[in-house]
């Protein structure tokens, strides 16, 4: 049984059990990761198919990293207000010491924020495994909208069951 998702810049977060064997894929954006949904899914998975957080495996894929992730002040405080507690135990968010036409740009760690989700909810640390691929660094391999700009294309993650 595969599944498939896309995505450019965005966290895909790909789920698996291997006790209870089954997956699940997520494109958590930047609004998605505001809403939880890789929390969201732990729980989906929990309640429809019995999966234990502990068993849970979590991939990051490729994606934007801190470095590259830039926002201005509206997505920031949007980030500072959710994530407070968050933030002020880790560097989450930080100045990006550049300008655009809405004014200073900051830096967010989105993948740090979604690992910190998936632990509050119950995964093991060693079990959320992040392929530390940043899609703007290695744009020649994959794509990002950043780079590409608006006639950007997309990246498929497939997952599949035997």
């Amino acid at each position: 049984i595969p599944t498939a998702i896309t995505f450019a810049d965005c966290t895909p977060l790909f789920f698996y059990d291997p006790i209870k064997n089954v997956i699940a894929n997520i494109h958590s954006g930047w609004k998605g990761t505001v809403q939880e949904i890789g929390a969201r899914a732990v729980e989906k998975l929990k309640s429809i198919y019995e999966c234990k957080t502990e068993n849970l495996l979590c991939f990051i894929g490729p994606c934007i990293r801190k470095d590259h992730f830039l926002v201005n002040d509206d997505v920031r405080e949007i980030f500072e207000t959710k994530f407070e507690h968050f933030c002020k135990k880790y560097d989450i968010i930080s100045k990006a010491n550049s300008f655009n036409e809405k004014g200073e740009q900051y830096k967010i760690d989105a993948v740090l924020i979604n690992k910190l989700i998936l632990k509050e909810h119950g995964l093991l640390e060693r079990n959320i495994i992040d392929s530390e691929i940043c899609t703007v660094c290695n744009s020649d391999d994959f794509h990002s909208r950043r780079v590409e700009g608006i006639d950007y294309e997309v990246n498929t993650g497939i997952m599949m069951l035997k």
